[in-house]
């Protein structure tokens, strides 16, 4: 599951309702709108929810994390927004198989002035792509990564995990990156987490997927469990596809440069503010956390 926001803009006095229309098929399948579909209504002065481990992405469906808060949308005053849930996967009952690519068809149902219309059906691709954190030092005890498309307003938070730990460890291993946010000594999980990802061979390499409509931003960051020493405050290692030696802020609270314990930091890649631009796919060799704009393509 995933979340992605939609907005519509009252270009118009006396509209009173918005209500979307939406459903998802197979690559090459038209809607049937006269089947079971999903409606949403469109909230004028909007909020969305903010904050690390709000929702997770993992194999379970949710899981305990710490409390989250709440902002107004970011749009203009006029806009209608809805953050809709998004499926990983959609069945295709041709071929008996669940496919991530698949594609999200759409319409607005407006009330205005006592009477009802309708859009055009908008028919988007909806594509998946993975990324990929590379721990060149070995002093990453598990990450999340953090993402949304068009803007930050529907953030998931993904956990991650390296093929070799699961390999080795099994699937239903409790110290999955997905058990970090429930469990109640944090500090504890990842030393114990580290001691085992150390008997694996470097660089290791955490991957997950993104999902959205093929062509959109992305904004993306990692947040990132370290153990030990990881590099000091204000260095970093290879730059990202952004190019090398790019501006970065480095972990507010100072942990990065005086706690030789176990510790998370999420910093943003920015020059002057703004989100630098990347291009997929994304592969990231920096020892710490970091946002970065990407395409979907």
């Amino acid at each position: 599951m995933w979340y992605l926001k939609k907005t519509w803009l009252d270009h118009e006095p006396g509209i009173e309702a918005v209500v979307i229309h939406y459903t998802f098929t197979p690559p090459g399948q038209a809607p049937n709108w006269a089947l079971p579909h999903e409606t949403r209504l469109m909230e004028k002065n909007a909020t969305v929810k903010q904050g690390f481990g709000g929702t997770t992405l993992a194999a379970e469906d949710q899981v305990a994390t710490i409390p989250v808060t709440e902002r107004p949308a970011s749009a203009p005053p006029n806009a209608r927004i809805k953050i809709l849930k998004m499926p990983a996967s959609v069945f295709n009952p041709q071929t008996s198989t669940f496919s991530e690519n698949y594609l999200f068809h759409y319409f607005f149902d407006v009330r205005q002035n006592g009477r009802v219309w309708a859009t055009p059906v908008v028919t988007e691709e909806i594509i998946s792509k993975e990324i990929e954190y590379v721990d060149w030092r070995g002093n990453v005890s598990g990450l999340c990564a953090h993402w949304s498309v068009y803007d930050g307003d529907a953030f998931v938070y993904a956990p991650t995990e390296t093929q070799e730990f699961i390999a080795r460890f099994g699937e239903e291993s409790d110290l999955r990156s997905h058990k970090f946010y429930g469990s109640p000594d944090r500090n504890l999980f990842a030393r114990i987490k580290w001691a085992l990802v150390q008997q694996l061979p470097l660089p290791r390499r955490w991957r997950t997927k993104v999902w959205g409509p093929k062509g959109a931003p992305v904004i993306q960051g990692w947040h990132v469990g370290f153990v030990d020493s990881p590099t000091p405050r204000g260095s970093s290692r290879a730059g990202t596809k952004s190019g090398p030696g790019t501006p970065s802020t480095r972990c507010k609270a100072g942990l990065c440069s005086r706690l030789p314990k176990a510790h998370s930091c999420f910093d943003k890649l920015s020059t002057n503010g703004v989100f630098v631009a990347s291009s997929f796919p994304l592969a990231l060799s920096l020892s710490k956390g970091e946002h970065v704009w990407t395409t979907i393509k």
